[in-house]
């Protein structure tokens, strides 16, 4: 599959595509194409995306940029095509005051896990996903304390010091 092919489906929904966007060559995969996009328009790239064939979803990682959580939805698509696949990754930064982002698991199901993950540890809320239970932290574990955020003070107690003492 060709990265062209992706871009022109997304640009039916985000037109300035082309000043979003980075191609790679990949000697894994044909193709890794990084896309910048609008936290709310997740829902409408996906949906593009997949008036081509149906996204194979990876995983969703993040990063706490300090004011904002940049999350990264990692697709692959063209996986059957002998011209090789395109790694596509879409990226979105959240402001921290508002970390809300529409559940893709009614497009995908698949994403449940890594959208509960990223829940639990980075506190974004998912609106519409459909289980909102720990997955992988305690279930008694605090709801607004969330591990892999750079401010996060919730931590303190819950963990020993460096010379190991709780």
């Amino acid at each position: 599959m060709s990265p062209d092919v992706i871009v022109n489906a997304i640009s039916k929904v985000l037109p300035d595509v082309e000043e979003r966007l980075t191609v790679r060559e990949s000697q894994q995969t044909a193709f890794r194409l990084y896309v910048e996009i609008p936290p709310e328009r997740l829902k409408d790239v996906v949906e593009a995306m997949a008036g081509i064939e149906i996204p194979h979803f990876s995983a969703i990682s993040g990063d706490d940029l300090g004011d904002s959580i940049e999350l990264s939805y990692h697709f692959a698509m063209g996986c059957q095509d002998n011209r090789g696949e395109v790694v596509t990754v879409l990226r979105m930064k959240l402001p921290k005051d508002n970390l809300k982002l529409q559940s893709l698991t009614d497009l995908l199901p698949g994403t449940m896990t890594a959208e509960r993950e990223a829940r639990e540890f980075w506190g974004v809320e998912f609106e519409g996903l459909p289980d909102k239970r720990h997955i992988f932290l305690p279930e008694d574990f605090p709801e607004d304390v969330h591990p892999w955020r750079k401010d996060e003070k919730g931590l303190k107690g819950m963990i020993g010091d460096e010379t190991g003492d709780q």
